[in-house]
């Protein structure tokens, strides 16, 4: 009789570091991430296209996203894995609520947004 083999999780071999272009591939997930956080940006952006104020805000957000990817303070963006095993109970970071806080209020907002549009644009009959 065949034995059925056995792969324990403990003895999975398990990355060390991410590689770096797993890290840079996560970076503009935050750069635009918080380049569309300021509402009134974002709408002026959509309304009247790219101005100064824009490109001064994307140039903060680059600055700012880069120094926190280079000190690991961005999900994806870490040196190691923060998550290695599913089984692991451990806290987030408070840059990782931050950052996943945002994006998360954005997919709200947007999608809340466009639907109240589309009814509002339904009842009324104007585009």
């Amino acid at each position: 009789m065949a034995a059925i083999p056995v792969e324990y999780a403990s003895q999975r071999k398990i990355r060390e570091r991410n590689k770096l272009y797993y890290r840079f591939n996560h970076w503009p997930i935050w750069i635009f991430v918080f380049f569309i956080a300021p509402g009134p940006l974002t709408f002026d952006l959509f309304a009247r296209g790219f101005d100064s104020r824009m490109a001064l805000w994307l140039g903060l957000v680059l600055a700012g996203t880069a120094i926190a990817g280079l000190r690991g303070r961005l999900p994806g963006v870490e040196p190691r894995p923060y998550i290695v095993r599913f089984t692991e109970d451990r806290p987030n970071p408070l840059y990782r609520r931050i950052c996943y806080t945002f994006a998360w209020s954005e997919v709200v907002t947007f999608a809340v947004l466009n639907v109240s549009g589309l009814v509002v644009a339904i009842a009324t009959g104007h585009w």
